[in-house]
């Protein structure tokens, strides 16, 4: 009996040593409290800047409503907007269901972005589903005028602009947390963008911003404009295009420091567009995507040297003589 009254006692003992300590280590050493991550406001101001003066739009919300992410609140749902549209399980492509060809054209855009799925996945290392954005599908609006494009996009950005210079544009939210929600992208249905090879090229332009900007850890970093440009370039894969800026590259190659980014939203296409090109001919494709991918949570600098193990005034004078050997291609 009194064995049995000596266990009692020292397993209740022993309990009580074991909560003491419990408690003295959780006193002496507290859990720090959970830190909310915002986007930093260096990031808002330096986007605050290019907002109208560059291809891709974004802009800063403190936060999202779970109806923001139905497309059945999108612009062209509503019937006053005038617009139809067909879709499949990853977009919804709206158009103006009067005008001749354009229900082909939709239909067209729908196949199109579909095919480009793939090849994004490739590059930037993956694709954002509708599963990966709140099963919002891409909303791809077709402007068969200058009208219909600054309509549209006043409704998903806000605010007007002049817009006549634009061929498409991806309009992206971004929350307070991180969050990227991704508005809509514009494309121009009439002039050159009704040359089916020119219209695919700018859908694919837009579609890798979308992928890109829901790529970046916007709580961490963020992307110059001439990597946001010149990846989408770099998507698109087009030679021919360099030579509609080599007036730009003539005038501005001395001047262009690519670590302070660039000036004019022209500069910028050519510049990302080399860079990229650079990186592949020196030090191959797999660097070139490396450097797309490492662009979603590092900054340029300290990129540039990952890739090339160069400090980036060394990266910079080889990228010039490259642009510089570029010029008989770009007349």
């Amino acid at each position: 009996m009194k064995t049995n009254i000596l266990l009692q006692w020292a397993l209740f003992l022993l309990i009580q040593i074991v909560v003491f300590y419990l408690f003295l280590s959780l006193f002496l050493s507290p859990a720090k409290p959970v830190r909310l991550s915002e986007i930093p406001q260096e990031t808002k101001d330096y986007f605050s800047e290019l907002i109208g003066k560059f291809g891709f739009d974004i802009k800063f919300v403190d936060f999202f409503d779970d109806d923001d992410w139905l497309n059945e609140s999108d612009f062209g749902q509503d019937s006053l907007a005038g617009l139809a549209n067909i879709q499949d399980s990853n977009f919804v492509v709206y158009f103006d269901s009067t005008l001749n060809g354009e229900a082909d054209l939709a239909k067209f855009t729908l196949e199109s972005a579909s095919s480009n799925i793939q090849p994004l996945s490739n590059m930037f290392g993956k694709y954002f589903y509708p599963r990966d954005v709140n099963k919002r599908k891409l909303a791809l609006y077709l402007a068969n005028s200058n009208k219909r494009f600054s309509e549209v996009f006043k409704k998903l950005s806000g605010r007007s602009t002049d817009t006549e210079w634009m061929a498409g544009v991806c309009i992206t939210s971004i929350s307070g947390t991180g969050l990227v929600y991704t508005d809509g992208i514009i494309l121009k249905t009439y002039d050159q963008s009704r040359v089916p090879e020119r219209f695919t090229s700018n859908l694919k332009h837009e579609m890798a911003h979308y992928v890109h900007l829901n790529s970046v850890d916007w709580l961490s970093t963020y992307p110059k404009v001439w990597e946001t440009e010149g990846f989408a370039m770099y998507f698109e894969g087009n030679l021919n295009d360099l030579a509609n800026y080599q007036p730009y590259a003539d005038k501005s190659l001395n001047k262009i420091s690519l670590t302070a980014d660039v000036d004019n939203y022209l500069d910028s296409y050519w510049v990302g567009y080399t860079v990229m090109l650079c990186l592949e001919q020196d030090f191959g494709k797999q660097a070139a995507i490396k450097y797309i991918r490492n662009n979603y949570t590092i900054n340029y600098t300290k990129n540039i040297e990952i890739q090339t193990l160069q400090n980036p005034g060394a990266f910079e004078s080889r990228w010039r003589r490259f642009v510089e050997g570029l010029k008989s291609n770009l007349k």
